[in-house]
């Protein structure tokens, strides 16, 4: 009995033993995890601002190819995902190319508009300069329908010109605003988010495998610490036990031995007799 009480003490010390070592390493885990969920938290907060700077990029361009009938115009989305897969016709769309196009366009619609004008201020100007006193009354109404027409004409190519201009400036804008952005530099980048967004989220997995674990790690703590707890009442039953057997063996003793006095006693009288 002594010998099977003092096992389950060392039983019961070497089980203490075990749950601060496994105490120790479950508080390590804690600070890891917490530690591992700033670093999460800070990565996010990087791809996060990444990400806003690079749909700022894409908004550059797709705003550049307004009014140019491209299918990223108005979409930083759409151009975004296309250039981050390598996209040949997302990578045309932002060479430029449309938008010179355009200017081009616009400069020979100028060039044409403003030869007209210079036609019709000629015979304007010539038209200005024939005397119109004691012109017939129907020749006079002719003359003036013709003026009033070039002067009309005049009118319609000058806001042409204007109009034209105004277009040639819009596209040449657009067309630098396209060209301050490098549509590789931002395919590049768009791939090196993705690759970062895709880490994030395995190390979001990661954690959250982790914490689990602590939490199964925590309750077998418990379930020990209850134990442990439990044992020093254990114990001292199982000692009180055997104290309690000890006594009884060592009371029988006694009676043994009394009785082989009395034993010796009575065969004595007996003898005596």
């Amino acid at each position: 009995g002594m010998e099977e009480y003092e096992d389950a003490l060392d039983e019961y010390e070497k089980g203490r033993a075990e749950y601060e070592d496994g105490l120790a390493q479950y508080e390590d885990g804690v600070k890891e995890l917490e530690s591992g969920e700033k670093e999460l938290a800070a990565g996010r907060s990087k791809l996060e601002s990444g990400q806003q700077q690079l749909n700022s990029l894409a908004k550059t361009v797709t705003d550049a190819l307004a009014g140019t009938g491209s299918p990223y115009a108005g979409a930083p989305g759409k151009l975004l995902d296309d250039l981050g897969r390598g996209d040949s016709a997302a990578i045309a769309a932002t060479d430029g190319a449309q938008l010179e196009g355009g200017i081009a366009q616009a400069q020979e619609k100028i060039d044409e508009m403003q030869a007209q004008l210079t036609e019709v201020n000629k015979n304007l100007s010539a038209l200005e300069q024939t005397p119109t006193e004691g012109m017939p009354e129907e020749q006079l109404a002719a003359y003036q329908a013709q003026l009033a027409e070039l002067q009309g004409a005049k009118q319609k190519l000058e806001a042409g010109i204007a109009e034209a201009q105004a277009k040639k400036a819009e596209l040449t804008q657009q067309l630098a605003q396209l060209q301050s952005v490098s549509a590789s530099s931002i395919a590049a980048n768009k791939r090196e988010l993705d690759n970062g967004w895709s880490e994030y989220y395995s190390g979001a997995a990661e954690l959250d495998a982790g914490r689990k674990e602590l939490l199964d790690a925590k309750k077998q703590l418990n379930d020990a610490k209850t134990q442990l707890n439990d044992a020093p009442a254990q114990l001292a039953d199982a000692k009180k036990e055997l104290s309690d057997a000890r006594k009884k063996l060592d009371d029988g003793w006694k009676d043994y031995y009394d009785g082989e006095e009395q034993y010796a006693d009575g065969v004595k009288e007996l003898s005596d007799a």
